[in-house]
């Protein structure tokens, strides 16, 4: 059972899963969290955590920019200026410390649509969905997957995937189901390959031969959701780290940066951690590029904090990017004066 509507687009069959894996890319990321529920019976569970990592490198390879050139030299679109990639989120609702994985026992029937979100129907809630990218997974019956795009009710907001296009018994769809309603979740319904790759579900695009999924054209298409006013803006309004910063100055290893409060309204706060000495060059960015913030100067290794006036800065999202030496690392940032 299929069903395609202006508010859900559900997959076709015959998709290819995603080849190789990515080498990184020199481009900034935006990070966005994502959060699974795994909702199975307790007599028979068939999806593992190992499953869902998996399902998550191969989403970002298919986001990946890394190479790309290499692989797609016809590409007249622009490079798009940032990154996308998505990660397991350090923090539940509540604020305690979670997986990001959440396992479920149920014995729901999960052929009815949406039943899967709905507690009252033995589904599960959705995590706050302006905070999370909801991702459901269990038995849908004949559904290959669906997703709800915005501006539809907020508690169903998100992404639904049967378990056996999840990595289980569809294996040569490894990764291209999530992959594609992912992509639609952040507004691309018409997906394009070097031009020769058209039309609503696009399942041409994912042929064997594609060392990645998308076009820096769809890439540049999505990333509009992340503009002020954008369909997905929220999710960088309240933004949530993928990793904790180590606080024992023996542990740290790599550059790494915390921003805070989320959003920001007159200071900013930037937590960096230093793993060795050196000149710390720090510059916070608009999506536009233009420098608000710009400073470089000589640092210890260890924990150091950057307090920045944002009172005057417009509303809207920006980017922290910081140099040691030859590392790098950018976090978005997001200013908001009520």
């Amino acid at each position: 059972m299929l069903r395609h509507s202006l508010v859900l687009l559900v997959l076709m069959s015959g998709l290819s899963g995603f080849c190789s894996a990515a080498t990184a890319s020199s481009v900034p990321q935006i990070r966005i969290p994502v959060v699974f529920h795994i909702v199975q019976s307790a007599d028979a569970p068939v999806v593992d955590e190992d499953q869902v990592l998996r399902q998550l490198e191969l989403l970002n390879q298919a986001f990946s920019l890394a190479d790309y050139e290499t692989y797609h030299p016809s590409d007249p679109s622009p490079t798009p200026t940032y990154e996308l990639v998505f990660c397991l989120p350090a923090l539940d609702p509540s604020g305690s410390t979670t997986t990001g994985i959440q396992f479920v026992e149920s014995e729901g029937d999960f052929s009815v649509f949406d039943a899967i979100k709905k507690p009252s129907l033995s589904g599960v809630v959705a995590w706050p969905t302006d905070r999370y990218v909801n991702v459901w997974v269990g038995d849908l019956g004949d559904w290959h997957g669906h997703v709800q795009l915005p501006g539809e009710e907020p508690s169903t907001d998100g992404i639904v995937v049967d378990y056996r296009y999840f990595g289980g018994e569809e294996a040569e769809l490894e990764g291209a189901t999530l992959g594609q309603l992912m992509a639609t979740y952040l507004g691309l319904t018409e997906f394009k390959m070097n031009g020769h790759c058209l039309g609503q579900a696009g399942v041409d695009c994912f042929g064997p031969g594609h060392r990645y999924l998308f076009s820096y054209s769809d890439v540049n298409k999505m990333l509009e959701a992340f503009q002020l006013e954008g369909l997905r803006y929220g999710l960088l309004s309240t933004v949530l780290q993928c990793a904790e910063l180590r606080t024992s100055v023996e542990e740290i290893s790599a550059l790494q940066m915390e921003v805070f409060p989320v959003p920001a309204e007159d200071r900013l706060t930037l937590s960096i951690a230093l793993p060795d000495a050196g000149e710390l060059q720090i510059r916070l960015l608009d999506a536009l590029g233009s420098v608000h913030y710009e400073a470089r100067y000589e640092q210890t290794k260890g924990i150091h904090r950057e307090e920045i006036d944002c009172s005057h800065w417009p509303v809207g999202v920006y980017f922290a990017h910081i140099r040691l030496g030859d590392h790098t690392a950018v976090q978005q940032v997001s200013i908001y004066h009520p």
